[in-house]
């Protein structure tokens, strides 16, 4: 009964003969109210879905589909190559693009950005089987986004970069492309907000660490998400829509000198970074999606 339309329900009695027989005994009137009363509730569970139904791939070995509310979840990371001249470190971020969703578990981190150091991608990254695709053969109903920074990344070195930062959905590698702007037009279901610790700004001559604010993209709470005027489908392995990737631009290269102080008689020492993977020379991207998930019952469970 996909889409809970009349014709839907005819090939549904059509294909199944205990159900034609049970209508054909009715009286022709309330054949029709019965029918009606069924294409009426497939209408109301579709929009209590979040949209239309859609025609599920494969019923599975026991031929049951299940249905549940999870999420899916992916970190990107914009790391500055590190230069240090004297008392100067010269942090450089070039121009790229970083795909969250575009790895899974096991892989390495480095084509998400991350410095080698990190090895490879754990459920603190991910939770994808296998990069780009969907887990266990779900189809995924995506009814929004969000997007946060992570509680290590340098608070005024997020906000330098989002200024000049992009983000959008890319389906099927790059065939079919939804837009969002910069990262601070999406809200955050979680993540950091408020002020923290940033070597971006030169302390106080009394302060060995300076203090920045403004995450600007709402408290973090699970209700606060970028929600889509209709779900966008995720499919399963093999079939259209099945290759998803949320593509993360940095559009311009940004190039940021940060001077160390040495103490003195009521001055406090500074120390910036000076070596990549430090907190100060990093910003992580948190892309979350708030979807519900459809897939084949397993015959063990």
């Amino acid at each position: 009964m996909a889409n809970g339309t009349s014709t839907d329900l005819v090939s549904a009695v059509n294909a199944d003969p205990a159900l034609q027989s049970m209508l054909d005994a009715l009286p022709s009137d309330a054949r029709v109210i019965v029918v009606q009363k069924i294409a009426g509730a497939v209408k109301k569970h579709g929009r209590s879905a979040g949209g239309a139904i859609t025609p599920s791939v494969g019923g599975g070995p026991t031929g049951q589909r299940f249905r549940l509310w999870n999420l899916y979840y992916s970190i990107v990371r914009f790391q500055a190559a590190v230069s240090v001249v004297g008392a100067v470190t010269t942090l450089t971020f070039v121009s790229q693009i970083l795909r969250a969703f575009s790895y899974a578990i096991n892989d390495s981190l480095v084509g998400a950005g991350f410095d080698p150091t990190m090895g490879n991608a754990t459920d603190a990254e991910t939770n994808l089987v296998s990069k780009a695709q969907t887990i266990g053969g779900e189809q995924v109903s995506i009814g929004g986004l969000s997007l946060m920074p992570s509680s290590v990344t340098d608070i005024g070195l997020w906000k330098q970069l989002v200024a000049n930062i992009s983000v959008r959905i890319a389906m099927d590698g790059d065939q079919r492309n939804y837009k969002f702007g910069r990262p601070d037009m999406i809200p955050a279901s979680g993540g950091t907000t408020g002020s923290g610790v940033t070597p971006t700004l030169l302390p106080g001559l009394t302060e060995s660490v300076a203090f920045d604010s403004g995450f600007s993209n709402g408290w973090p709470v699970i209700d606060n998400y970028l929600p889509f005027p209709e779900p966008i489908i995720w499919t399963s392995a093999g079939v259209t829509d099945s290759n998803f990737s949320v593509p993360i631009t940095l559009q311009r290269q940004q190039v940021i000198a940060e001077t160390a102080r040495a103490g003195a008689a009521g001055i406090a020492p500074y120390t910036p970074p000076t070596a990549v993977g430090q907190f100060g020379t990093f910003v992580d991207f948190m892309v979350r999606l708030h979807s519900m998930q459809e897939g084949a019952r397993s015959v063990n469970s």
